[in-house]
């Protein structure tokens, strides 16, 4: 048996006096300096988080402050967490990455977490995920995935290379996002998907409600209709006020992830 040490490095949450700070107003730049300072400790306490959340919100700049800056407003939020936080909230609604009781998830309130709760519910495969999870910068992390749910994403057979579904069909039927992993009778584990649409499936036996890990539907084996790689799973409601009445659990390992070229009428 083999020992391996695993060695988990700390997050870059913001480097001293970035190069795009330098030509800022003195007055923003002391906020920022604040900023980095908490940043740079190794515990902060709760009076620091304080001056902290202060100086963020001092960041918020008047228009007579950026009047005699040369750099603009725009480019100043693209890296503000607030600005962040509502661009996932948007990615949120629009990629139905999250669903619970009341249909929406709440939050992480710090970066960092923020960056992990959203690599948790990106629709990429295991290549993409490592890239964005080997960044030691939440700001990178979140920008990242950001860029990355706004592509237009096909998803392809691993073993044939044939159309499975696409990333417009993709929704969340857990709390954990549309990729979550779900354990069968066997002991297995099964990074699972799901989408409301697929295309180039076929069904094997007969539909069980047996061991389902959605209650209240029955569960049947799917296959690639090309190749007869297994695809995953068609989920059909057993009670006609369930919704939606049928979905598919696609297994992730199962499945390429490419980025739609638009066509000349699209572009």
């Amino acid at each position: 048996m083999m020992d391996c040490r695993v060695e988990i490095l700390p997050d870059i949450l913001l480097l001293p006096r970035p190069p795009l700070l330098l030509s800022l107003p003195p007055c923003v730049a002391s906020s920022y300096d604040c900023c980095f300072a908490v940043a740079r400790q190794p515990e902060a306490t709760p009076l620091s988080l304080e001056r902290a959340a202060r100086c963020r919100r001092e960041l918020a700049l008047s228009s007579k402050c950026m009047s005699s800056c040369r750099v603009p407003e725009w480019t100043l939020r693209l890296f503000e967490f607030d600005h962040l936080r509502d661009e996932v909230i948007e990615a949120q609604r629009v990629n139905s990455l999250s669903l619970n009781d009341k249909g929406v998830d709440p939050l992480p309130n710090d970066i960092t977490s923020l960056s992990y709760w959203l690599s948790r519910r990106l629709p990429v495969d295991e290549k993409t995920k490592l890239e964005f999870l080997s960044i030691n910068c939440p700001t990178k992390r979140l920008m990242l995935g950001l860029r990355l749910l706004k592509e237009n994403t096909e998803l392809y057979c691993s073993e044939c290379g044939i159309l499975i579904t696409q990333k417009q069909y993709i929704f969340s039927m857990s709390v954990d996002g549309p990729l979550a992993s779900y354990v069968n009778e066997g002991g297995f584990v099964h990074e699972t998907l799901t989408v409301t649409e697929s295309y180039n499936l076929k069904k094997s036996g007969r539909p069980t409600t047996e061991n389902s890990w959605f209650p209240g539907y029955q569960w049947t084996i799917l296959y690639c209709s090309r190749c007869r790689d297994h695809k995953g799973w068609s989920f059909d409601a057993v009670k006609k006020d369930l919704v939606p009445l049928k979905f598919y659990g696609l297994r992730r390992p199962g499945l390429v992830f490419s980025v739609k070229k638009p066509s000349e009428n699209e572009s």
